[in-house]
């Protein structure tokens, strides 16, 4: 991996990690690092800026924000493992996806570090603005989100420009992320 950025894991022990190229040239791709430990290049089909993942709740589909495309992207999770086809979900002209995170609903999140910005995709695929900051001070460039809390109601936004995280309420709560239950190639015992 050149430049590893954003990592997700799967419910069988899967981990994806987006390795997102070199700025603004791109030529990011996504890694696989199955339970057993072992690492491949799983899809080179998002090469621009590859960075945030995130699952969707079904798993069918590993959702990728390409920073310099800009836009969100998805790829199909075959029965196998393998990478299906990539499609592009969302354009965001004039902004710099980052994060991404679903909520409960099906509602994905995504931080954008330029502009100051919060988006929902909505189920519906329509993109709304969730929070704006135009004076760059609570959201001063987001980056990486993620759910937390006691029943995850809690959207956290780093925020690369001013080194603090913000904590957002949602409409609901954030889907449940997955964690290993032993290093890889570990056996159990």
């Amino acid at each position: 991996m050149s430049t590893p950025n954003f990592p997700v894991f799967a419910s069988d022990g899967t981990l994806y990690v987006s390795d997102s190229g070199a700025w603004p040239a791109g030529g990011g791709c996504v890694y696989r690092i199955d339970a057993a430990g072992a690492t491949t290049i799983w899809s080179r089909q998002t090469p621009h800026f590859t960075n945030g993942l995130a699952l969707d709740p079904t798993e069918k589909y590993l959702y990728v924000a390409e920073s310099t495309l800009p836009g969100i992207t998805r790829i199909e999770i075959r029965d196998d493992g393998s990478a299906g086809a990539a499609e592009l979900v969302v354009s965001m002209p004039g902004t710099v996806p980052d994060g991404l995170a679903f909520d409960t609903e099906g509602r994905l999140y995504v931080g954008c570090y330029r502009p100051d910005r919060i988006y929902t995709l909505e189920t519906d695929g329509t993109l709304l603005i969730f929070r704006d900051d135009y004076q760059g001070t609570d959201l001063a460039a987001p980056t990486n989100i993620a759910f937390a809390g006691d029943g995850r109601p809690e959207l956290f936004v780093a925020s690369l420009n001013r080194w603090h995280i913000s904590r957002l309420l949602t409409p609901a709560p954030g889907q449940p992320l997955h964690y290993p239950t032993a290093a890889p190639g570990a056996s159990g015992g």
